[in-house]
Order: C-alpha cells, then sequence, then structure tokens
C-alpha cells in the first residue's frame, strides 16, 4: 500500500512456482511483483475500498481478489487485467461480503481447478445465513453453495484439492468438506473460545498419500486470538459390505 496517509499492507501470496508475488492494502490496489527480486509489473486498481484476500490460480495465471466494496475479481497475473467478476444472488436482497478465497486443484488433474470462497451478511443479519462458495471459473457463477446459522471467517483447501475447511465466527467451530461435493464430512463444535483466525491443511506427501505424520484421512489446523492452536482430525470413513 502506498497512501500518502496511513499506508497499511493487508495480505501477501506467492504463486505455486514462486515467481509471482502479490499484494493489496487499504488502497483497494493489486500490486503484482516478480519474486524475489521484488520489482512490480502491474498496479491494478481493483477495488474501492479495502482487500481482504487474495490468491494465485494453480496454473499460476489469474489472481483473485476480495474486498470490502463487495466484489470478487479475477485478472490475468500475465497482463493486470481484468478476466471475470464473480456474480450471485443474495437471498432477501440483503448486501454480502465476501471475506475469504483461495483455488484448488482437481484432484487427478493438475491443469483443472476449483474456486471457493466464503461470504457474510452485511450489519444486522438477523437469521440470514453466512456462505460457502464453490465457482464455476469458466462463468464466474455459483457451482454450489452451503449455508451456515452464523458468519464464516477463515477458509482453506488442501494442496491435493480433496478437502476444504472453513472457520466460523461467533462459535469458534471448525468445518471440514468434500471440496467437489462440498459434503460435511467433519464438525468441531466450540474448537475456540473466539472466532477462528486462520486454518490450514497439513498437506499430503504425495497424490494419494495419507497427510504428513497422521494415519488420518485428513488434518487441518486452526488458531485463534484465544491463543489456542488445535488440530483436527478426520478419520478414515470405511465401508462394509454384507452378504446375505
Amino acid at each position: 500500500d502506498f497512501s500518502k496517509t496511513d499506508p497499511f499492507q493487508r495480505v501477501v501470496r506467492i504463486c505455486a512456482n514462486g515467481k509471482l508475488m502479490a499484494t493489496g492494502g487499504i488502497d483497494g490496489h493489486v500490486r503484482i511483483w516478480n519474486f524475489p527480486r521484488m520489482t512490480p509489473l502491474f498496479n491494478i486498481k481493483a477495488h474501492t475500498s479495502e482487500l481482504d484476500d487474495l490468491d494465485f490460480s494453480p496454473d499460476n495465471k489469474h489472481v483473485i481478489s476480495v474486498a470490502k466494496d463487495g466484489l470478487a475479481m479475477v485478472w490475468s497475473a500475465g497482463s493486470g487485467k481484468e478476466v471475470m467478476k464473480l456474480q450471485w444472488s443474495p437471498p432477501e436482497g440483503v448486501k454480502y461480503l465476501y471475506k475469504r478465497c483461495r483455488y484448488a486443484t482437481i484432484e487427478g488433474n493438475n491443469e483443472r481447478y476449483r474456486l471457493f470462497t466464503i461470504s457474510n451478511p452485511v450489519g444486522k443479519s438477523g437469521k440470514l445465513k453466512g456462505f460457502l462458495q464453490q465457482w464455476n471459473i469458466e462463468t464466474g457463477r455459483l457451482n454450489n453453495i452451503v449455508g451456515f446459522d452464523e458468519a464464516l471467517s477463515a477458509l482453506a483447501v488442501r494442496d491435493d484439492g480433496r478437502f476444504v475447511a472453513v472457520g466460523t465466527m461467533s462459535s469458534g467451530s471448525v468445518y471440514i468438506y468434500i471440496a467437489f461435493s462440498l459434503q460435511q464430512v467433519l464438525h468441531v463444535p466450540s474448537a475456540h473460545a473466539m472466532f477462528v483466525t486462520g486454518l490450514q491443511f497439513i498437506p499430503v506427501l504425495d497424490r494419494g498419500a495419507p497427510p504428513i505424520s497422521s494415519d488420518t484421512e485428513a488434518s487441518v489446523v486452526s488458531y485463534s486470538v484465544d491463543n489456542r492452536i488445535c488440530i483436527h482430525s478426520l478419520q478414515y470413513r470405511r465401508e462394509f459390505v454384507l452378504n446375505t
């Protein structure tokens, strides 16, 4: 952020091949840099309000930005030009803000990927829900959506693209979903005494291998302003065949 008064950088991302870095601050700009030389490539006037999150696509070709102006925009990492704007119809006409954004590879195909966001209603929302959203990266429209009875605060996807996790604001809970279907496979209620600040999956050793240092199907680390770091593990699911 290069504002003349009170500059503040809010988010940094480095792409998968380590050659590009994206930064965003309260000035609403997305800046793309050569990395690690730290020379500027593009200065995108992306938003009218401060940035909340950024992420590179797994193929390093695109950058998504979300901000407090309510927009989620996809940009070309090679030109700095706009690629698309994510579009959906919030319930009851209430304004929603995107909180976090993450790309994820599709299992077994490193050339294809999904896009996830979490969104929360603005202001006094009453019984309105927070949402986990899965997007069509070709059209910028929703593929699938899951609602929660509270606002969401954190989002993570595993490096192989198999699982996605979210953390909540008021209850400090953690959820894990299957990425392609958004089927819930784990719910840890009140994992923290306050909102979940961040999530990170323990990575896999290789495609199809179990998580590092674990005999479970997936493990996600959560942390919070309650000064606790927790590991939540998904046990392997079993199938039984009954002979009658």
